[in-house]
């Protein structure tokens, strides 16, 4: 990829249970809506496919409380009210259908403190 590489990048964040499962809902069916809603994100952000960025991911705990399922029902807004803090999305508009845009990669340290089992 060059400089010359059209296209731009589009991330953003929601903590919103019912966006979250909508947006899930719409990625693999409708990809123009999909993109609409991304970037109709209120945390969005963007930049150009050849461009390497640093996303700054919120730290906000919305839940004090919350399940760690090995597997979540992202089409279940109730599921993903009790079990994910916030969720990135991300669309690339503009690139050629051949354009290898990369991968996003997580850095984080986590302190855990008194991970008790417990039922919801």
């Amino acid at each position: 990829m060059s400089f010359t590489t059209p296209g731009r990048v589009f991330v953003g964040f929601t903590d919103n249970p019912e966006v979250i499962s909508q947006l899930e809902g719409l990625r693999g069916t409708n990809r123009t809506t999909y993109a609409s809603r991304v970037k109709g994100l209120s945390t969005v952000i963007s930049f150009p496919v050849w461009q390497e960025t640093e996303v700054d991911f919120p730290m906000k705990m919305r839940r004090k409380r919350f399940d760690i399922n090995e597997t979540v029902d992202l089409s279940d807004s109730n599921v993903v009210d009790r079990s994910v803090q916030v969720s990135m999305f991300a669309c690339i508009e503009g690139a050629p259908a051949s354009t290898d845009c990369g991968s996003f990669w997580f850095h984080d340290v986590v302190d855990v403190e008194g991970i008790h089992p417990q039922l919801t």
